[in-house]
């Protein structure tokens, strides 16, 4: 099973939520918001959160598409008290066309933030060169620092920026490149560094 998690995008949308009774009835629906989304689900801001394993529906729509995304979801994680206060729910099922906006809306802003935080240096352009070249290689750490040729100090920033971004992984003195679980982001970022970092993706979803 692949354990890599979804790039989560912080959002702020609104969604109408009805929760699915033990009877299969949908309740008086809700408005709330998104706070963060990914293809596997969302966080919804709220301090009334559902019970875990509540079955619940969700509306809501996604920049640069004018169809209501609609979907089916489980609450995985509830808090009402303190900071974060939500839910967080996994999506269970979500028609073809609500799929065809998500991933185009999370491709799309997942590879532009990624494009833009990951090409700020000469250093972050050689690494991530590097990276889209070898995606699922394990390197020791000093053939990395051989192929990018870049300064040793700004080498080393610039791999911690990759590395929260989650695109390396660092352990025992190798470094692992790890490509994002979503197809679409790795093929966008093989197009740009081809491209020779012209034409910045992202910021801007299908129609």
């Amino acid at each position: 099973m692949d354990k890599r998690k979804y790039r989560r995008l912080d959002t702020d949308f609104l969604v109408r939520i009805r929760h699915i009774s033990a009877d299969e009835k949908a309740e008086a629906a809700a408005i709330s918001r998104i706070e963060n989304l990914s293809l596997g689900g969302v966080f919804i801001a709220t301090a009334t959160p559902l019970l875990l394993n509540r079955i619940v529906e969700l509306e809501f729509q996604v920049p640069g598409y004018s169809d209501i995304v609609r979907a089916k979801g489980i609450v995985r994680w509830s808090k009402s008290t303190g900071d974060k206060q939500g839910m967080g729910i996994e999506f269970l099922e979500v028609s073809i066309p609500s799929k065809v906006a998500l991933n185009g809306y999370v491709v799309s802003e997942a590879t532009g933030e990624l494009a833009r935080d990951l090409t700020r240096t000469d250093a972050h352009r050689a690494l991530l060169k590097v990276t889209v070249a070898h995606w699922g290689d394990r390197m020791s750490r000093d053939a990395v620092v051989a192929l990018v040729n870049q300064p040793l100090d700004d080498f080393n920033a610039c791999l911690e920026d990759f590395a929260k971004h989650g695109v390396v992984s660092i352990r025992q003195g190798a470094i692992e490149f790890v490509a994002p679980i979503e197809e679409g982001v790795v093929k966008a970022l093989e197009e740009f560094v081809k491209s020779g970092f012209s034409n910045l993706p992202g910021g801007q979803a299908g129609s």
